[in-house]
């Protein structure tokens, strides 16, 4: 049987959790994909940077877009070549601005597969009509969580019986060392709802012979108003970065301030690499963390986070407890190769969907 062709669409792979985990997913698809009858390609669509190797022979699509309306026609334009050349049997948009791109010149015998990956989407004039029209022509449209899916699923407009939840994988690092870690990394986006700002405060509130080092990891954190705050206060902002398990594996602490989460990726990773999870009590973090035994939450005040931190910071038993537990969890339940056969099984439903 001839096998599936598949397009990946993403913006960019940048630094972000959804890119992050994008970018991973690609070798085991290509890996598998042969014997489960797929062929996959990928499309990027947005001019900046692609901090992720992608592998060797991979069929790379890149489409540098223009922030201008005649910017997003020529986008539009490059994609339906793309499209038409390539015959592609399914479209896997990865959050819902990809899948309002490729609507316009989406070939009617393709299947769309939305995938959105948080469980709030900010909405503005004019969104909820977009939404609305990605959530009539996706032939599935996927949630990497359960809170997300109960959150979103109205404002596309699906009936459940086009829903579907499937998580994020990790390919394990090698083992962890947990002793002998030092300091805390904090790896998000600087947006507002990633609330670094509240964690940078509470950090400073902490004694200055008890606080260890901090860094901040992500998209623009290493500009503006808050990147001069944090280096006034004496905390790293790095930007983006390639790998930021390479700072996780050193970390004794990774924390994750947040309004609301998917499922967050920055906790796969930090239980990955070794070190102990401090998380906001929001959802998607909740129902991805077992709290007190491989995390712990903490309410969105700065008071909060201080107790936090001074207790955790002073706590190495509770730290590498912490940290092992998420290791193991990581290891029983969130295995890359069995998300990327995950995401096959969605793309042939995806398909027979469209046929039918």
């Amino acid at each position: 049987m001839k096998p599936l062709r598949i397009l990946r669409l993403i913006s960019h792979l940048g630094s972000g959790g959804t890119e992050r985990q994008c970018a991973e997913l690609l070798g085991p698809l290509l890996e598998q994909g042969p014997a489960l009858g797929v062929e996959v390609e990928l499309c990027t669509y947005w001019n900046k940077p692609h901090l992720h190797a992608v592998p060797a022979e991979l069929r790379w699509h890149r489409i540098d877009r223009e922030a201008s309306v005649v910017g997003l026609a020529k986008a539009e334009a490059q994609l339906a070549w793309c499209l038409r050349r390539g015959r592609f049997d399914v479209v896997h948009a990865l959050l819902w601005p990809a899948a309002a791109l490729a609507l316009p010149v989406l070939p009617r015998k393709t299947a769309l597969l939305t995938s959105i990956h948080s469980s709030e989407i900010r909405m503005r004039p004019g969104k909820g009509a977009a939404l609305r029209a990605i959530g009539l022509r996706s032939d599935l449209l996927v949630f990497n969580s359960a809170p997300g899916a109960s959150r979103l699923r109205r404002r596309f407009g699906v009936l459940p019986s086009k829903v579907r939840v499937r998580g994020n994988g990790k390919r394990p690092l090698p083992p962890p060392d947990y002793e002998g870690r030092e300091g805390i990394v904090c790896v998000a986006r600087m947006v507002d709802s990633k609330r670094q700002a509240l964690l940078l405060e509470a950090w400073a509130q902490l004694a200055p012979d008890t606080r260890p080092p901090l860094t901040f990891i992500g998209r623009d954190t290493d500009t503006g108003e808050f990147a001069a705050r944090a280096r006034e206060l004496g905390a790293r902002t790095l930007g983006e970065v390639e790998d930021p398990s390479v700072h996780l594996c050193r970390a004794a602490i990774a924390c994750l301030p947040t309004d609301h989460e998917g499922m967050p990726n920055a906790v796969l990773e930090a239980w990955n690499a070794g070190a102990s999870v401090l998380a906001s009590d929001v959802v998607g973090v909740r129902e991805l963390v077992r709290a007190d035994e491989d995390a712990r939450l903490v309410d969105n005040e700065i008071e909060a986070w201080r107790e936090a931190l001074a207790a955790l910071i002073a706590d190495t038993e509770a730290r590498q407890r912490l940290a092992r537990a998420g290791r193991a969890r990581l290891e029983a339940d969130f295995e890359l190769d069995a998300v990327a056969r995950d995401w096959v099984s969605l793309y042939h439903e995806a398909h027979r969907n469209r046929r039918g």
